[in-house]
């Protein structure tokens, strides 16, 4: 979805508001599943110590 201009914008908004109330709860978990497994603190965590340990050895 093309949300760069308020075109593009309001044609995600439309699409999203004709899908399905079912389609929006399994986009909404996904999302949800998605997020918590990107972005848990502790792979943040991980991965920033891992920058500053590569950081301190380069």
């Amino acid at each position: 979805m093309d949300t760069s201009g308020q075109a593009g914008l309001m044609r995600g908004l439309r699409r999203v508001a004709a899908t399905s109330v079912d389609d929006r709860r399994r986009y909404a978990a996904a999302g949800r599943k998605l997020v918590a497994e990107r972005f848990s603190v502790t792979r943040m965590a991980d991965e920033l110590a891992a920058e500053y340990t590569a950081l301190h050895t380069g």
